[in-house]
């Protein structure tokens, strides 16, 4: 139990390991970049490129995955340690919070929410209170225009198309697209990166896209064997054999494993 005269010393402490926190986070990263050789700010930088050239507002709404990562790590890298990502994390820690906190309540004032006539109502205006935060959030998300971006790339792919078709709407949306500020152009590739000064190439340019691919591979080749040993793990496979077998089962247009007798 901590005393009220020693609460002081407590906040003095942690506010100093801040500093150090800091510290070990750096040599942290130059260790894992120099002895084990995984680019973690080249990862981190690529990570950021995806986040501001993804096709939804909200990256967790994407339906497309890494596939070069382990399933179990691709829900991570799906949000790409972007602002979204540190907004649910703090939004479920702030709730984590507040939940402890209601049951220390409870618990220190030995309160029975079930032989209580008003906890009925208490449940049912907590739970319109936080559906009317919900709405006026989403609300205000709608009118700040937060995280919203500049330009839909699938548009303006499906755009390139049309233009190749020789449709002459898609070659006025696309002079109006080449009048926009800079701006709202997509993001230059990561410095330093094999893609650096290299313009990716548009969907139907079959030939550059696999290039472009296969600088990716090549750049990233010690991270992908790593990656790769990683998914060679029995337990791994044992693991996610469900989902491996639906998604086998859907490539070889063969029945799905849930509908097996």
């Amino acid at each position: 139990r901590v005393l009220r005269e020693y609460t002081l010393y407590y906040l003095v402490f942690y506010v100093m390991m801040i500093f150090f926190y800091g510290i070990i986070d750096v040599l942290s990263v130059n260790i894992v970049d120099v002895f084990h050789r995984w680019q973690v700010m080249d990862y981190l930088e690529y990570c950021q490129y995806r986040f501001q050239t993804r096709a939804a507002d909200w990256k967790g709404r994407e339906t497309t995955y890494a596939e070069m990562l382990c399933p179990h790590q691709r829900s991570v890298d799906q949000l790409c340690f972007s602002e979204q990502y540190y907004f649910i994390i703090t939004l479920s820690t702030v709730g984590m919070l507040a939940w402890i906190m209601g049951m220390q309540i409870i618990f220190v004032n030995r309160w029975n929410i079930f032989n209580d006539p008003a906890s009925a109502v208490v449940l049912l205006v907590t739970g319109v209170v936080c559906r009317l935060c919900y709405w006026l959030a989403w609300k205000i998300g709608k009118v700040s225009k937060v995280w919203n971006r500049t330009q839909d790339l699938t548009e303006q792919a499906a755009l390139l198309l049309e233009l190749a078709a020789g449709s002459k709407a898609a070659t006025a949306a696309v002079v109006g697209l080449s009048n926009l500020p800079r701006d709202n152009a997509p993001p230059k590739p990561p410095p330093g990166s094999q893609h650096e000064g290299w313009p990716e190439p548009p969907p139907y340019d079959a030939q550059g896209m696999e290039r472009y691919r296969r600088a990716f591979l090549l750049e990233n080749q010690q991270w992908l064997q790593s990656t790769f040993s990683d998914l060679r793990d029995v337990e791994v496979i044992a693991e996610h054999r469900e989902s491996l077998l639906v998604a086998l089962s859907s490539l070889l247009g063969e029945v799905s494993p849930t509908k097996w007798s």
